[in-house]
């Protein structure tokens, strides 16, 4: 799965899903680099915990 905006949809929560469009709304160049990283994970699993990575403050 590469298109970030689908991944976002493998999140339970709707509060991160919410967070992660506005992230990438924000700073189009950490969305560029999240479409680049998403083809090397290797299962939802990974894509999930790489975007909550991304949410920590």
């Amino acid at each position: 799965m590469s298109n970030v905006y689908e991944a976002i949809k493998l999140l339970d929560s709707k509060e991160e899903r919410t967070a992660l469009r506005a992230l990438f709304t924000k700073d189009p160049e950490i969305e560029a680099r999240a479409e680049r990283i998403l083809p090397t994970c290797e299962d939802n699993g990974e894509i999930v915990a790489y975007f909550k990575e991304l949410l920590k403050p």
